[in-house]
């Protein structure tokens, strides 16, 4: 069960969103869940300044308490036209996949699981896996991937919890440790009101704080 967070206060009160990684979920050194080399990339595409980036805590377990959970990627400039999404449980068995039409050339790309797909259960880990599928064809394809774990929610939620703003539940979920969902309340949040100097600086900071503070200006990808 998910340890609730010992400042339960509001996000005013606490200043820009931040994210605590929960002790003892750090990934074992050979376990991977980060980005290839900047050089994997299709062949024919240019250089970029940024490579192919799963947004996650580098080295950890991602936490979440949603039932399906929403995986954002940056993709970099690319010619190719989809990419292909995986989700595999912790005995290699494959409960999803999807080639995705993508149509810009570089953004954040949101990864939604759909209803079809049955709840995530709780504590069990999982892994997925993106990869951009280049055209033409190569076999060397470039890829990230990330793996995450469901947790109940605490017991200790706030009572008054659902009236909170996104901004304050993501600051109460960055300080449970609860990567994926404090990631897709300011990523929505952020979308919405992109003038809104305070989702602005919690989505930067997020990203900052796991060392993606470069990738918190990129545009989102339509989906």
């Amino acid at each position: 069960m998910l340890t609730a967070p010992q400042n339960s206060a509001h996000a005013q009160s606490v200043g820009p969103v931040a994210f605590q990684p929960p002790t003892g979920e750090r990934l074992p050194d050979s376990a991977g869940g980060a980005t290839r080399p900047a050089s994997q990339k299709c062949r024919q595409d240019p250089n970029s300044e940024h490579s192919l980036s799963a947004l996650i805590p580098p080295g950890q377990v991602g936490l979440t308490t949603a039932e399906a959970p929403v995986v954002f990627v940056y993709l970099p400039p690319t010619d190719a036209t989809s990419v292909y999404f995986s989700l595999k449980d912790a005995q290699n068995q494959e409960l999803y996949s999807e080639i995705i039409p993508i149509e810009d050339s570089a953004g954040i790309l949101q990864v939604e699981l759909p209803s079809t797909v049955a709840p995530l259960e709780l504590e069990q880990t999982y892994h997925w896996d993106l990869g951009i599928l280049c055209n033409p064809a190569q076999t060397d394809l470039p890829w990230v991937s990330g793996v995450l774990r469901r947790v109940s929610p605490s017991s200790e939620v706030p009572a008054d919890f659902a009236q909170w703003s996104a901004l304050e539940q993501a600051a109460w979920y960055g300080n449970a440790g609860l990567w994926y969902d404090t990631l897709n309340l300011l990523a929505q949040e952020y979308r919405q009101a992109p003038e809104n100097p305070e989702a602005l600086e919690s989505w930067t900071n997020l990203l900052t704080t796991v060392g993606l503070g470069d990738l918190a200006g990129e545009a989102f990808l339509a989906f």
